[in-house]
């Protein structure tokens, strides 16, 4: 009875095992290749603690706030990230990037394009210079660095003038595209963040200081001529005749004559503006880009008296904007690029779109694809190379996404307004919505267990709903929470949820009856957490992270917490803590001892690191302001090759217990005996721990691991 017993436990074993075996058998008679990485464009060094290659390497970067536009003919020039992406415009109603310069250090936040070549001012980074005579193929072919940032820059035939924050205006050179040489500059009062040029002199929008003129017909020596107040921080400009039109932000739309430019008067306002940040002026019409107030048109043939004529709501705020005689090109904080037809100034139609990967709330990967949730909506990425992470394919949002859940072919994801939606993501082309509860509108976070979704819905508390007909989504319980249930994470029937100032553990096993096990008081308000075995790991904002014991889930202790930088959001790898810090950028903490988290690295994104996804030796960052960034983690590698030989040493104790069974064919015991004798062979260095014990445990050799001599324990 005992041998027919053990008959009818081996065959279905072998059948669960014997694909994986087999292919065990494979890798161990062939050894395990590195794995090679994708050629990378050559990317500017980013700044980390350490500054030890090998350590935290940058080695893809896409998408960004566009936060300068340029439109030639058929090709807008936008400043996206920290590149330069070129854009076909030849249909407007399908905008599609066409070619994208590899990242610099800085955020690129002004563009000119003159006599083939486009004029870059890119912060820290400086001016850059970038031939675009193909505008399928753009080159980077000089820099002039500096020590002050450059914000705006304007170019008048072999002279390009850079507006450089607190140094003023910087007069440049370029002449000679491949070696740009500073000629002179001028300390202006405020902080100068955009130029243009007419005539002999610059006019310089310096933020609090208002409006300032300079004096350029000597390039070598430009002096500061007049200044005029504008109430407000001046933001962007433009000239058009005799009159200069600022963007001053709270104060609107300010227009000045500056027919003496000794003397410049305000002659008209438009007050009636959100915050105006850049303008434009075409056919008598200035186009104001206006932050949350989207596209305002004002009609500005008497400068003495504007008057709006039309608006356009862009639901996202507006940042920059370019116009030519039919079109509207307006750069949105977090949505892209919005094409609008303006050949009617008073009647501005949507035509097309252009949205890279920016602002992105929620960050998830499975496979070789990354999914971003963002305020224009959900987007897939191609991250097989990840030098080169590519959009595959989009899915508007009616309003901001918050959270974001991906399991078995669907998204689910968190709209700021509309709830909570499944979204089949099967085709990364084509994601379609399946259907949605939209009544929690105070949604924020949501995940997936066991089939089922749980979604921290603010004051309405815990949810948990069957997908299982997406159409008609049924929430099973409901729980009741005394704050706000903003994030949430399930493990091994425990979810943890992040109440404001609260963690509540609650027992959901059995979900129509929920039940709390534990609430405790958080440092601060808790913007994600994380759960690794027994550890819980919470990023608490300006409280840092914080390690928890949760092998008692009715009574979470706190082991250790790390301070040092603000913490967004967190991933755990083995020993290594990956946590987005808003301004800090990429922050690793090694948590091998829980009770004492150490800073061991920090990696300076570009502008806020707000979440983050860690997939093979992989770290992808949704940066605010520079896109999704790739870094490549020598700790994450570490900790998945530690995995992966955990798992060969299973399957190679399973394949060693198999080839000795009778209820197998030959040729599949001769395949796993294979197996476990290459497995007996393995040397040292190659040998995890546990691996190790089951050679020593099956056939009485004694394999060090790590170094060791000795047999080590389970």
């Amino acid at each position: 009875m005992g041998a027919l017993q053990q008959t009818r436990e081996t065959k279905p074993l072998a059948r669960t095992l014997l694909l994986p075996l087999l292919g065990v058998a494979a890798a161990f008679a062939a050894g395990s290749p590195a794995r090679a990485h994708p050629r990378e464009a050559p990317l500017e060094p980013k700044k980390t603690v350490a500054s030890q290659a090998g350590v935290l390497d940058l080695v893809g970067q896409t998408g960004g706030f566009i936060r300068a536009v340029a439109v030639r003919g058929s090709w807008a020039f936008a400043g996206e990230g920290p590149a330069l992406s070129v854009i076909d415009l030849s249909d407007p109603s399908a905008p599609v990037r066409a070619a994208r310069t590899a990242p610099v250090a800085s955020l690129v936040r002004g563009v000119a394009v003159d006599a083939g070549h486009a004029f870059l001012a890119a912060e820290g980074s400086g001016l850059r210079v970038v031939d675009v005579s193909d505008p399928r193929a753009p080159v980077e072919v000089g820099a002039l660095a500096s020590a002050s940032p450059a914000l705006g820059v304007a170019v008048v035939g072999a002279t390009a003038y850079v507006a450089a924050g607190r140094a003023g205006l910087v007069v440049v050179d370029v002449s000679n595209p491949s070696a740009p040489v500073e000629l002179g500059r001028v300390r202006t009062k405020g902080f100068a963040s955009a130029v243009v040029v007419s005539g002999s002199y610059a006019f310089v929008a310096g933020e609090r200081a208002g409006l300032r003129v300079v004096d350029v017909s000597d390039p070598a020596s430009p002096v500061e001529v007049a200044q005029l107040d504008t109430r407000k921080a001046a933001l962007g400009i433009d000239v058009a005749g005799s009159y200069a039109f600022l963007a001053a932000s709270e104060a609107g739309l300010r227009i000045v004559d500056v027919s003496n430019p000794l003397a410049p008067v305000e002659v008209g306002a438009l007050g009636t503006l959100e915050s105006a940040w850049a303008v434009r002026v075409e056919r008598g019409h200035a186009f104001v880009a206006d932050y949350w107030g989207g596209l305002r048109v004002a009609d500005v043939s008497d400068p003495r008296a504007p008057r709006e004529v039309a608006s356009f709501d862009v639901w996202d705020s507006a940042i920059a904007l370019d116009v030519d005689r039919r079109h509207a090109y307006v750069s949105l904080r977090s949505g892209g690029l919005r094409v609008l037809n303006v050949a009617d100034p008073l009647a501005p139609v949507a035509l097309g779109a252009y949205t890279p990967a920016g602002a992105v709330r929620a960050l998830r990967v499975a496979g070789d694809r990354a999914y971003l949730a963002s305020a224009s909506g959900l987007q897939i990425a191609d991250i097989s190379a990840p030098s080169a992470p590519r959009v595959l394919g989009r899915l508007a949002a009616a309003s901001p996404l918050e959270g974001l859940a991906v399991e078995g072919g669907r998204a689910y994801v968190v709209e700021e307004q509309g709830g909570v939606s499944i979204v089949d993501v099967t085709d990364a082309s084509a994601p379609r919505r399946l259907g949605g509860y939209p009544q929690l509108r105070d949604a924020s976070d949501v995940a997936t267990s066991n089939g089922l979704v749980f979604v921290a819905a603010g004051g309405a508390g815990l949810w948990i709903l069957d997908p299982s007909d997406p159409t008609n989504l049924a929430p099973l319980a409901v729980v009741a929470t005394p704050s706000r249930d903003r994030v949430v994470e399930v493990a091994g029937g425990i979810a943890y949820v992040g109440s404001g100032e609260e963690l509540r553990v609650l027992d959901v096993s059995n979900p129509l009856a929920p039940a709390l096990l534990a609430s405790v008081s958080a440092p601060n308000d808790v913007s994600d957490l994380v759960v690794a075995g027994d550890t819980l790991y919470l990023a608490a904002g300006g409280a840092g992270l914080r390690v928890l014991d949760v092998s008692n889930p009715r009574a979470p202790v706190e082991l250790g917490a790390n301070g040092e930088h603000y913490a967004r959001s967190v991933e755990v790898v083995g020993d290594t803590a990956f946590v987005a810090t808003e301004q800090s950028g990429l922050w690793v903490v090694d948590v091998s001892d829980r009770t004492s988290p150490r800073t061991a690295n920090l990696f300076d994104t570009w502008g806020s690191a707000d979440a983050l996804a860690v997939a093979n030796d992989h770290v992808f960052v949704a940066d605010r302001s520079g896109g999704l960034v790739v870094v490549r983690s020598a700790a994450a590698a570490a900790a998945r090759e530690r995995e992966r030989r955990e798992r060969t040493g299973f399957l190679a104790y399973a394949a060693c217990r198999l080839s000795a069974s009778p209820s197998l064919f030959a040729s599949w015991r001769s395949a796993l005996a294979a197996a476990c004798s290459a497995a007996t062979k393995s040397t040292p260095s190659t040998t995890s721990p546990n691996t190790a014990m089951l050679i020593h445990h099956i056939t009485g050799r004694t394999v060090g691991a790590e170094g060791s001599d000795s047999p080590p324990g389970w």
